[in-house]
């Protein structure tokens, strides 16, 4: 039975990863309007933009309340009580979230020139912030419309709506930035209306499995005493967590000037693609989770979190090795001045790595019941950013921001850890997870070797030459057959041999297996 389940499970994860790998493939188009807006407007004005959507998502996540990821857990428990439960729990988050962002938002509107002229110490961004203001609302509901989907294992919609239709708007939106002076609020502008265009095209998925109409009327008390118990910890953890990552861009705006904000804020966005990696899986694996947790199958637990590690960990290691090798000319694409950033996206990149595989583990405390244990670790993180900020950012800079993740996330991951054998008595770490790390250090070397020494291309984030494109672009190719060669020879796990090729039946369309 435990073989049938864990075989279910893999297939299940398989399909669900394939949907949403796509899906972050196609989220990556949010570079090209990254570098459409950099080439464009350049890195000071991506600087302050970036300073505007940092407030504005701290505010949203609040907003959030914790009730996407309390929709994974409570919509497939509530199936067995039929319709009317499940409603309740729907309608508890729905007006939850309602409720919050509307009130939060009207609040950032009206004090956008307090919070621009006081906080920010740049007037200018006072339109700009309550224009983007007005996008709370509609992706606080947006966010929970696809989570019950995702609930329901179908993550096609999430995919689409964030990978492809809310990049594609938005570079669209973002056009007349070509024409009109006023970037900054063109750029607020074409959000706003991206955001909301994003609500309804996922308000119309959600109206195929759900009633909108019930999905709003008042929950019980009950129901919303429980949504709102469990969601509680869970927000706090995401607010304090959001805090954590976006705080350092506040800490940035006061010592440095706008221009390196938005190199910063470049390489953070390069970097923040190791997080992705995770997401791939978080949706349908809260849900297994919990359910090997509910049945008390330790044994199933950790071999989820055994598997997904790994997977993560071969995805992350290699955007590692990628940019580790060529961060100056994957940067300069983005415009002049941008490969300054060179050393730092290097270490955000090693940080969101830690962070990523051992974040896997915040999800076993979540479905165990002990989201409290979460806050505790997302406050440590706040507490141990900020102050390494305060400390390197005057004397190094963005160097400074970058060598403080590495050094929190770094301690973050040790405490995970332990956390996990302690309580959980759970290790999600084995021999199998260095199979990545031996191929990625391989990969380099060869690269390093042939590129760096053979034919003298400069390579690494030190020094100022720049390698041209008929050097880099084929070492990079070289670097992703090498990688790819090293970790076959060291043999697949059966699970990863299972992903891979339910992934490519499915691309084939030859898994008879339902949609995801």
């Amino acid at each position: 039975m435990g073989a049938m389940n864990a075989a279910s499970d893999s297939r299940t994860v398989a399909r669900a990863a394939s949907v949403n790998l796509l899906g972050m493939a196609a989220r990556s188009s949010k570079a090209l309007v990254t570098l459409f807006i950099t080439r464009v407007a350049g890195p000071g004005v991506f600087g302050l933009f970036t300073l505007v959507l940092a407030v504005v998502d701290i505010v949203g996540r609040l907003a959030l309340f914790g009730m996407d990821k309390s929709l994974l857990k409570f919509v497939p428990e509530a199936r067995e009580g039929g319709d009317e439960r499940r409603y309740q729990v729907l309608g508890a988050a729905l007006r939850v979230g309602l409720v919050l962002s509307a009130a939060l938002s009207l609040g950032v509107a009206a004090l956008a020139p307090w919070i621009a002229g006081r906080w920010l110490s740049e007037p200018r961004l006072a339109l700009p912030l309550a224009i983007v203001a007005v996008s709370i609302v509609p992706t606080t509901l947006a966010s929970l419309f696809l989570a019950a989907t995702k609930a329901l294992k179908i993550m096609r919609y999430d995919a689409f709506v964030t990978g492809m239709l809310l990049p594609a708007s938005l570079l669209i939106l973002a056009v007349p930035i070509l024409w009109v002076e006023d970037d900054l609020l063109v750029l607020a502008a074409a959000y706003a209306v991206t955001c909301l265009v994003g609500a309804l095209v996922s308000a119309a998925f959600y109206r195929r499995h759900f009633s909108l109409a019930r999905s709003f009327r008042p929950p019980g008390r009950e129901a919303l005493r429980r949504m709102v118990g469990f969601s509680t910890p869970l927000g706090l953890h995401d607010f304090v967590q959001f805090l954590s990552i976006k705080l350092e861009i506040f800490i940035l705006a006061v010592f440095v000037a706008p221009a390196s904000l938005g190199v910063y804020a470049l390489a953070a966005e390069l970097s923040v693609v190791m997080r992705k990696f995770r997401q791939i899986f978080d949706p349908i694996l809260i849900p297994l989770m919990s359910e090997a947790h509910d049945q008390g199958d330790t044994a199933r637990l950790q071999a989820h979190l055994a598997r997904v590690v790994r997977w993560v960990l071969v995805l992350g290691v290699f955007w590692l090795g990628i940019l580790a090798l060529f961060p100056r000319p994957l940067l300069a694409l983005f415009g002049d001045g941008f490969a300054a950033g060179a050393a730092v996206v290097v270490l955000l990149c090693v940080a969101q790595l830690l962070n990523a595989a051992t974040g896997l583990l915040d999800m076993a405390m979540l479905v165990s019941g002990r989201p409290r244990i979460n806050l505790q670790n997302a406050t440590l993180v706040l507490v141990s950013q900020t102050a390494l900020n305060l400390w390197l950012v005057p004397r190094h800079g963005i160097l400074g921001a970058g060598l403080a993740a590495v050094v929190t996330y770094a301690l973050v991951s040790v405490v995970r850890m332990a956390q996990t054998a302690w309580i959980l008595r759970l290790s999600a770490f084995d021999a199998t997870h260095l199979k990545p790390v031996l191929a990625g250090l391989g990969a380099g070397a060869a690269v390093w070797g042939l590129g760096g020494v053979a034919l003298g291309v400069p390579l690494g984030w030190w020094g100022a030459a720049m390698p041209g494109p008929a050097a880099w672009i084929p070492l990079m190719v070289m670097f992703a057959v090498v990688y790819a060669l090293l970790f076959r020879l060291q043999g697949f796990e059966a699970e990863d041999a299972d992903l891979m090729r339910a992934v490519l039946r499915r691309r084939r369309g030859k898994d008879p297996a339902r949609p995801v």
